[in-house]
């Protein structure tokens, strides 16, 4: 149930009451912000979800979660995996040789449950999948576990089938780990373990016992709920807070039933000598800034369609040049530029990480400015004074560029005139040709990989108004076309960001001059 630590997974919560006589049955489901998984669907069924499955893959999306609980297999798709590609097959015996084939081709087990007689094994390749090894036994492995810890393996998936338990272990990004076993959902030791800088990594449910894995690794926010019943509200409530289903989990509570082997009166608790992380497993991030006012009464439909498109486009550089995808959205009731300024100054941003800040909203300038580039008005149009809601996108550069990136891009798509002067809005819908186009993993990497810097950018130039539309705006569907072109296979171009945003400023004052206005980009480009 683990996506190889790219994914989080915090159990905040207090379980079942202790003194609970009666055997109570729960549907647990963990939702992640700051992920990288987005379009999400998920599906119960009765019979193993291979159709599902296969339409979901047509659409771009690989499966991050696989259980079996209560006669239902329950799984969900997501976009943004770091996966390259994905499989899946169904055995009714555990299949050593399959998972030996696996390996070979580059395969990792990612996702395993069991159910209806049936093992159900999804393999995963990664651009870096290392080497992989498991234990399948009757007694939980302990023994197996801590001789694996000392040679450098670290537990990627735990679950309990068949009668028996299955520990996957691979060498990836975690410097510490440690589980404990207990017959009651150990809420304090995860606890501790949240206040230790640990995550808690794994968590499953098995012959009566609880096992929970905590590792040093990453931490992103999160939000857990559970139901008597497969949690589809608690799902659509997730979702509506922009956080991603990470895990799926079904338990009993601390009461097993008299048919289940004797439990012991203590938790087992272990823990692996500390580690030092191994850089070439730490993945270096593409943090992804969106602050967009999704709800402004103009202006809010095409922030809201702008951040599905950026967070789309971005997402697939990231996982294109290998990058774990770090989105932080500051839009709806937490658009103001106290949330922004508090989000910028919290990033932390390795020499190898990427910055992309993306702007989409209200923008203007002083008559006595000196600068070409507007100021954005990161608050309520109409309500917020300018003093408190203004922030010169230069500032903000200023501050992205000493974070000291490898390469730091900001764009800011609004007006550039006059403070005053009314948004314009336009009803036009873009236009293209129904064609197929594939992208380059290499021209990803020539791209934001082989180069070092930084890039500003304005969507109009002083004086101008940035014209906006209900999918967007006339830049943002012209910079699209220009990235899209520019990284595609069918492109033997020099790749660069001096010709994508040279093509960009074509697009748009070609876009603007096809009726009669005028709208010109503005940029400087400080690359190496």
């Amino acid at each position: 149930m683990t996506n190889y630590f790219l994914y989080t997974f915090l159990f905040l919560f207090s379980f079942f009451p202790n003194g609970n006589t009666q055997t109570s049955e729960k549907w647990i489901i963990n939702a992640e912000q700051g992920t990288g998984l987005y379009a999400q669907s998920w599906a119960t069924r009765v019979e193993f979800p291979k159709d599902f499955i296969r339409e979901n893959w047509s659409e771009g999306k690989q499966i991050t979660s696989l259980y079996y609980a209560r006669g239902v297999w329950a799984v969900v798709l997501s976009k943004g995996s770091p996966y390259e590609s994905q499989t899946w097959a169904t055995r009714r015996d555990f299949d050593q040789e399959l998972i030996r084939q696996k390996w070979e081709e580059g395969f990792a087990i990612s996702e395993v449950s069991y159910g209806q007689g049936t093992w159900a094994f999804v393999f995963s390749k990664r651009e870096n999948n290392t080497s992989q090894i498991y234990q399948l036994s009757e007694d939980f492995p302990e023994a197996f576990i801590q001789a694996q810890w000392d040679q450098g393996f670290f537990i990627n998936n735990i679950t309990y089938a068949a009668g028996k338990w299955l520990v996957c272990m691979e060498k990836i990004s975690a410097s510490n780990q440690s589980y404990i076993k207990s017959r009651n959902y150990p809420k304090d030791w995860v606890e501790e373990k949240l206040t230790s800088d640990f995550e808690i990594t794994e968590l499953t449910f098995g012959n009566g016992y609880w096992v929970a894995v905590a590792s040093r690794t990453k931490s992103y926010a999160n939000a857990l709920y559970s139901n008597d019943q497969f949690p589809k509200s608690e799902i659509s409530l997730a979702w509506a807070q922009e956080a991603a289903i990470t895990d799926i989990v079904f338990g009993y509570a601390p009461n097993a039933p008299a048919t289940m082997q004797a439990l012991p009166p203590a938790p087992v608790i272990a823990e692996s000598s500390p580690h030092k992380l191994d850089s070439e497993h730490a993945l270096p991030r593409f943090h992804l800034i969106c602050a967009m006012d999704t709800r402004d009464r103009m202006l809010g439909s095409g922030a809201r369609a702008a951040l599905q498109i950026v967070q789309d486009q971005f997402s697939a550089a990231a996982q294109s040049i290998h990058y774990e995808i770090n989105p932080l959205f500051v839009q709806k009731d937490q658009f103001n530029r106290h949330n922004l300024e508090r989000t910028l100054q919290e990033l932390s941003v390795g020499e190898e990480d990427i910055i992309v800040f993306y702007y989409f909203g209200h923008g203007f300038r002083y008559n006595n400015d000196a600068s070409r580039y507007p100021t954005c008005f990161i608050g309520k149009n109409g309500i917020d004074e300018p003093g408190v809601a203004a922030w010169p996108l230069t500032d903000i550069y200023q501050q992205l560029t000493q974070k000291n990136a490898r390469l730091t891009l900001v764009f800011a798509e609004c007006c550039n005139n006059e403070i005053g002067v009314p948004a314009p809005i336009d009803n036009y819908v873009a236009t293209r040709q129904m064609s197929v186009n594939f992208a380059s993993k290499d021209r990803y990497k020539a791209l934001f990989l082989q180069n070092q810097g930084s890039i500003l950018l304005a969507s109009s130039d002083q004086g101008q108004v940035s014209w906006a539309t209900s999918t967007g705006g006339y830049f943002l569907d012209s910079f699209m076309d220009a990235i899209q072109y520019q990284v595609s296979s069918g492109n033997t171009a020099p790749v660069s960001w001096k010709s994508l945003l040279e093509d960009t400023d074509r697009r748009v004052k070609q876009l603007a001059a096809e009726k009669n206005r005028l709208q010109e980009p503005i940029y400087s480009i400080q690359i190496k």
